[in-house]
């Protein structure tokens, strides 16, 4: 965290001094996890609807925090040298501290947005932008309204630029993130159907997208994917500097060229409004490419030159669970290869991952595990039809569907003229575990994919154990 002292933190946050003996001088780092809390943090005490972290205090104390933020009355007898800061609401005292933090900080921060791909977008932008600048990215799926103020309140006084991912489900939410973060740049992936389960139609997307440009000024920068008709609309009237991106479409940086060799490395070329030049990098797929052209036009706008953007891309790889590509070669499973795509899924990232590997070849049998889709609404059913249909339609030896609507995935399969004999469906991602860990063989490729809620992550993890 900057320089902050605890006197100060308490103003900010509105809050009263509980306790002041052997109080620390400096505000310190933040937690709201007494599981992963470390010695000296200050531990804030959040409440929601299934839990209240008021009642770890005593293990905070344990744990050495040196100053608990809390709202509801505690004994302060037993809290040693701690500080006690008494708030009205806790979640909005961090929200007020973060927002402080920023503030006063002064350097640029990136917001990163949109339907899918945001996280390894983020994770691109930070890396191509650490060339140039000594940058905060924020970590994991801290991209709502605990994880943005907490990615904000990791802000040192010797960063110059923070990379914010920022999520939502509801209209209002990436507004409300925006204030918190002021963005002086916007990065968007894309709008796709996702959340539709809280909105009508794609275009309401696109406007709660949209929140974050409230808080571009005009002096800033705007990051979009030419190839998506939403945001060129989106963002066409916005005053602020713009840099498109795309693959297909005319754009500032566009991607073009590109070929894959197996499932671990593509080249492609780059034209900029600087030239062409040509890069490789240890991934395949189309929306990594997407990932990595947003990540360079805002790395380009920002002043890093070629040799620095080339410099910093050799590094990159996917991160977990993301695009991972595990090839065993040992224990029951040697010989297998999984692509590990676990942590989340749309109908718009399941049909990017399918093309990819629809022209795969080299493998002894091509299996997907697919799991269910969440918060697509009422046309949930239409959603997993079209996304089984696809599958259906690039010669797989098996398909393993996964949840409620695993039934419309393989109707969707069948369409495409795949048998139902090479189909296999299971009501949750455990069973389908216990299956492909007695079915997978030496030299097959099995792609694993679902939204986080159905946990296709258990898959990878039962094949790992062996």
């Amino acid at each position: 965290m900057i320089t902050l002292g605890i006197e100060e933190a308490a103003r900010a946050m509105g809050a009263a001094t509980s306790q002041v003996s052997g109080q620390p001088s400096a505000f310190p780092s933040v937690s709201t996890d007494t599981r992963t809390l470390q010695p000296g943090q200050c531990f804030f005490c959040l409440k929601g609807p299934k839990f209240n972290a008021h009642e770890f205090i005593g293990k905070a104390l344990e744990k050495g925090a040196e100053v608990i933020v809390h709202s509801e009355p505690v004994d302060t007898g037993n809290g040693g040298k701690a500080a006690f800061l008494q708030v009205t609401d806790t979640l909005a005292a961090l929200q007020t501290l973060s927002h402080y933090v920023r503030i006063k900080w002064g350097g640029l921060v990136v917001g990163v947005t949109g339907s899918a791909g945001k996280t390894t977008t983020r994770s691109f932008t930070a890396a191509l932008l650490s060339q140039a600048y000594r940058v905060l990215e924020s970590k994991g799926n801290l991209n709502n309204d605990i994880g943005v103020p907490l990615s904000l309140l990791n802000i040192e006084d010797t960063h110059q630029a923070a990379v914010i991912e920022m999520g939502m489900n509801h209209a209002g939410e990436i507004r409300a993130l925006a204030r918190l973060a002021q963005p002086r740049a916007a990065v968007f992936t894309n709008i796709a159907p996702v959340h539709l389960e809280f909105f009508s139609n794609l275009d309401e997307i696109a406007e709660a997208k949209g929140e974050i440009l409230e808080q571009i000024p005009s002096d800033g920068l705007i990051v979009y994917n030419a190839d998506d008709p939403r945001l060129v609309k989106l963002v066409r009237d916005h005053d602020a500097r713009k840099a498109s991106y795309g693959l297909d479409k005319e754009a500032d940086v566009r991607v073009m060229n590109y070929r894959y060799y197996g499932l671990e490395e593509m080249d492609f070329e780059v034209q900029t409004p600087g030239g062409r030049f040509s890069l490789r990098v240890p991934f395949v797929g189309k929306h990594f490419l997407y990932n990595l052209a947003a990540a360079i036009a805002a790395a380009w706008n920002s002043g890093l030159t070629q040799d620095r953007i080339h410099d910093a891309v050799k590094s990159l790889k996917p991160l977990a669970m993301r695009g991972q590509v595990l090839r065993f070669s040992e224990g029951p499973f040697s010989g297998c290869t999984v692509w590990d795509d676990s942590y989340n899924a749309n109908p718009y990232a399941v049909a990017s991952v399918l093309e990819t590997i629809s022209g795969l070849t080299g493998f002894r049998r091509k299996i997907v595990a697919l799991g269910d889709m969440l918060e697509l609404g009422e046309s949930s059913p239409d959603w997993h039809r079209d996304v089984g249909q696809r599958a259906g339609a690039i010669g797989l030896d098996l398909l393993v569907a996964v949840g409620k609507h695993a039934a419309e995935v393989c109707q969707g399969a069948q369409s495409a003229g795949m048998p139902s004999a090479r189909m296999q469906r299971f009501s949750d991602s455990r069973q389908a575990a216990d299956y492909l860990a007695t079915e997978l063989k030496d030299g097959d490729f099995l792609l694993v994919k679902g939204s986080r809620g159905i946990g296709m992550d258990q898959v990878v993890a039962r094949i790992k154990k062996g």
